[in-house]
């Protein structure tokens, strides 16, 4: 790839996808424990994929939007990529 190619910032990325399953959660007024539950996957790591400190596989993503009812692509929907750009890869 070209020196000046922008890089997403992936941990910019990972919050806004965190933040929209969490939200799309309390609206429905489900709790960390009832989504575990649901999607077999531990509290902690629900919790921390909400924060944006883990990164989902696509198949974890596509577990989570079936359990909130949350198209998987309304994750990326209005994605601004002008504002997750940085420098260069190599």
């Amino acid at each position: 790839m070209p020196d000046d190619m922008p890089v997403p910032l992936r941990p910019s990325v990972d919050r806004l996808i965190g933040t929209r399953l969490k939200t799309r959660r309390e609206e429905l007024n489900r709790s960390l424990s009832a989504l575990a539950k649901k999607t077999s996957v531990p509290i902690d790591h629900l919790e921390a994929i909400e924060a944006g400190t883990v990164r989902p596989s696509a198949a974890l993503l596509v577990d989570i939007c079936a359990a909130i009812d949350l198209r998987i692509g309304s994750l990326f929907a209005d994605l601004d990529l002008s504002t997750a750009q940085k420098t260069s890869c190599r």
